[in-house]
Order: C-alpha cells, then structure tokens, then sequence
C-alpha cells in the first residue's frame, strides 16, 4: 500500500518541475523572440 503513495509524490513533484521548467523555456524563448522577431 505504501508503494503507490510513494509513486504519487513523485508524480506530484514530477509535475511542479515539468511546470517550472516549462516557465523558463517560455521566459528563455520570449526573450530570445523579442531580441530576434524571426516572423514578427
């Protein structure tokens, strides 16, 4: 019973970096758009 508790928290935890990586990726390529406006 304890195993797949364990796998939720991790799930959990997996799921606020997949979240705060994709926050940065998206500040990185806004900036990086903004410097070069390829279709703007």
């Amino acid at each position: 019973m304890a195993n797949p508790q364990k796998r939720l928290k991790l799930k959990d935890d997996a799921w606020i970096g997949i979240v705060i990586g994709v926050i940065v990726i998206y500040a990185f390529l806004a900036s990086w758009w903004a410097q070069h406006a390829v279709l703007g």
